[in-house]
């Protein structure tokens, strides 16, 4: 079989034509520049600045015994208060008012309890209040306060006397501020409050400024 010269020819530049299409196509494409990623940046973040809290300045003010808040601007003198621990002086009143509450032996086996009041100036009832003993005296003269009893023993009145302590006695010229419940036997019901012991101890203690002496009940 012949084959024609012209078609043979024609064939053969169609194949060199795709064949040099072919080769130019991946060149263009291995020669095609990919675009580089650029990294994006993260937004950086902003600061806020709070606005400082507000301070209640009525919520700084605090107990210098209990470190609880208190409401008033000043607090009273603190109040030793000597409160009967026998049986038959039990239930007391005001104890759970006390910002400390000590519990001393007595003689004869039993306790007595020493309360130092200052926060709580309205406790309604405080006692039974009892007689005072020498080392008694010191327990409230560690918190600065007035010692309140009824009565006491020869040795604690000749220190009360000797080294000029301010105390508040029923049996001395402070007996208008205790009262007696009468539901109660004696002298397991001697009473007194915070409000009265401590206005009547602060009454005392300016006019006792303002004429440049001491006073004592």
């Amino acid at each position: 079989m012949k084959v024609n010269c012209s078609s043979s020819r024609l064939l053969s530049a169609i194949v060199l034509t795709t064949l040099l299409l072919s080769a130019c196509g991946t060149q263009s494409a291995n020669n095609e520049i990919t675009p580089t990623q650029r990294p994006t940046a993260e937004p950086t973040p902003i600061e806020t600045i709070q606005p400082s809290p507000t301070i209640d300045p009525a919520a700084e003010l605090v107990s210098g015994l209990t470190g609880l808040p208190v409401s008033e601007d000043s607090l009273p003198r603190p109040l030793a208060v000597m409160i009967n621990n026998a049986p038959a002086a039990r239930p007391q009143s005001g104890v759970s008012e006390a910002d400390i509450l000590y519990e001393i032996l007595a003689e004869g086996g039993i306790t007595r309890l020493i309360g130092i009041f200052q926060s709580h100036t309205g406790v309604v009832k405080i006692g039974p209040i009892r007689s005072i003993r020498p080392y008694l005296l010191d327990i409230g003269e560690s918190y600065g306060g007035v010692t309140v009893h009824a009565g006491g023993s020869p040795a604690a009145y000749a220190i009360l006397q000797k080294e000029k302590k301010e105390d508040m006695d029923e049996i001395g010229r402070a007996g208008a501020y205790f009262w007696r419940d009468k539901a109660r036997k004696a002298p397991h019901n001697l009473y007194s409050n915070a409000a009265q012991t401590a206005g009547r101890y602060r009454e005392a203690w300016v006019c006792a400024k303002c004429e440049g002496a001491r006073v004592y009940f």
